[in-house]
């Protein structure tokens, strides 16, 4: 069976035989193309290597057009955003407690950080999450905090923006689809 089937709508199917043909991939045999409608496919045989597979991808990709491939992306990078916000509502842990990470969750805890030479420990705090209460014992605990809030955040902000420079640095429809977000 001929690997793998790119499928290119649209495509001009003698220009692209040509160009396929003049990458010279080694590891797989042409094995041609079907146009069927709009779409063309190409095919190899047998599955070609990493390399080679690279320099097809290229080449299909110059014959899809933008409007098809920059969709893609948009719509993965939506995902991706959503994703981050539902890594954010999640809250992060501490003191074996899952506090939030609302914007008013954020603010209290950068106030009490910030106002932390007039406080008196220990400071209780109410979590939204599960309405428990937590203690801070010490100004280093509460640096603590602080600190788990901000990596919390971080974390899920900045895993979204390398997954999404994943899905920019893509040339194929097929690659933006194969971004994975496993956050």
């Amino acid at each position: 069976m001929p690997f793998p089937k790119y499928i290119v709508p649209g495509a001009n199917h003698r220009k692209l035989e040509v160009e396929i043909i003049a990458i010279g991939v080694k590891s797989a045999r042409f094995a041609g193309l079907t146009v069927g409608g709009d779409d063309v496919l190409v095919h190899f045989e047998p599955e070609p290597i990493k390399a080679d597979i690279a320099l097809i991808d290229a080449a299909v990709a110059a014959h899809v057009p933008p409007t098809e491939i920059e969709d893609a992306k948009k719509t993965k990078t939506e995902t991706i955003d959503a994703r981050t916000v539902s890594v954010i509502e999640r809250g992060f842990d501490f003191k074996k407690e899952v506090l939030s990470l609302s914007i008013n969750a954020q603010a209290a805890i950068n106030a009490i950080y910030l106002s932390s030479d007039t406080l008196e420990y220990p400071v209780i705090l109410c979590n939204r999450i599960n309405t428990a209460t937590i203690t801070i014992d010490s100004y280093g605990e509460l640096l603590d905090l602080h600190a788990s809030m901000l990596a919390a955040l971080m974390a899920a902000r900045c895993g979204g923006v390398a997954i999404k420079s994943q899905v920019i640095d893509v040339t194929t429809i097929a690659q933006v689809e194969a971004v994975e977000d496993k956050r």
